[in-house]
C-alpha cells in the first residue's frame, strides 16, 4: 500500500522508499540522522586525471538533478525522510539571513508537499497562503520558482506584486541571485554575465557578449542539445488586469 501523509483535506502520496541503495544517513546512529547538504566533492584531489575529474563530476549533476526534479530521501531519526526536489533545492542551495542555508522542518515539508500537489492536479490553477510573518514563505516559493526556471525550456515564468518596486526587490532579484550562486554547471547560459535589473533571459549571448567568454568566465558545464540556451525568461510587472497581455 502507498505511503501517504494526510496535509489537512488533502492526502499526499510518497514515492516508494528506495531498496536498491543505501538512503542517506543510513551509515549514522539513530541520533545523528539529520539533513545534510550535498556538498560537490573535490573531484581534483579525488581523481588523478581530467577524464576521470570529468566522469565524476558527470555522474554527480546526474545525481543532483535527479534529486531536483524527483526528490530525496534521507534518513531522519531513524525514519526515511521524503523531500520534494523543489525542497530539495530549497535547502541545498538557497542562501537565507546571513549567508546560511536553511535547516529541515517538517512544516516546510507539508507546504512543499501541498505544492506538489497543486502542481500535479490538472484542475489545479495555483494556490492562496495565509501566512505569518518571517516564516520563510516568500523565499520557499521563490526557490520553486528558481529551481523550475533552471530546468525549463521555454517557459515564460512571470512576478507580480502590488507594486513595482516591490515585485523586483522582494521577488526578482532574489530569484537573479539564487541563479546567480548556483553551481557553475548549472547556472544556465545567460543573455548577459551581469546582475540583470530588468528581465533574466536564460539564452545564448548577443555577438557582442560571446558565449566563449561566458563560458571561459564561469567554467559553464554546457549541453550540446541546448547550445542555444533553454530560451526561458522570467519578468516582472506590478499588479495590473493587463500585465501578461499581448
Amino acid at each position: 500500500m502507498p505511503n501517504t501523509i494526510r496535509i489537512k483535506n488533502y492526502t499526499y502520496t510518497l514515492p516508494p522508499i528506495p531498496t536498491d541503495v543505501d538512503i542517506d544517513g543510513s551509515e549514522h546512529k539513530k541520533a545523528d540522522q539529520y539533513w545534510r547538504r550535498l556538498k560537490e566533492p573535490n573531484f581534483k584531489k579525488l581523481y588523478t586525471t581530467k577524464a576521470q575529474q570529468k566522469a565524476a563530476l558527470d555522474k554527480w549533476i546526474e545525481k543532483i538533478l535527479d534529486y531536483r526534479i524527483n526528490g530525496y530521501w534521507f534518513m531522519n531519526n531513524g525514519e526515511p525522510e521524503y523531500i520534494t526536489g523543489d525542497h530539495f533545492f530549497f535547502l541545498n542551495y538557497v542562501q537565507v539571513d546571513l549567508g546560511t542555508y536553511p535547516e529541515f522542518r517538517k512544516a516546510q515539508r507539508d507546504y512543499y508537499y501541498f505544492l506538489d500537489l497543486c502542481d500535479k492536479d490538472e484542475k489545479c490553477h495555483g494556490s492562496i497562503k495565509g501566512k505569518y510573518r518571517r516564516e520563510g514563505a516568500t523565499t520557499m516559493v521563490l526557490a520553486k520558482f528558481a529551481n523550475n526556471a533552471t530546468l525549463t525550456e521555454r517557459r515564460w515564468y512571470g512576478i507580480q506584486s502590488k507594486t513595482y518596486e516591490d515585485a523586483k526587490k522582494v521577488c526578482y532579484l532574489p530569484i537573479v541571485d539564487m541563479v546567480m550562486r548556483l553551481p557553475k554547471y548549472f547556472r544556465p547560459l545567460m543573455a548577459s554575465n551581469d546582475r540583470p535589473q530588468q528581465e533574466l533571459l536564460f539564452r545564448k549571448p548577443s555577438s557582442r557578449l560571446s558565449a566563449k567568454k561566458q563560458s571561459d568566465d564561469d567554467e559553464m558545464y554546457f549541453d550540446e542539445d541546448l547550445s542555444d540556451g533553454l530560451n526561458t525568461k522570467i519578468v516582472f510587472f506590478f499588479k495590473q488586469k493587463t500585465a501578461y497581455d499581448g
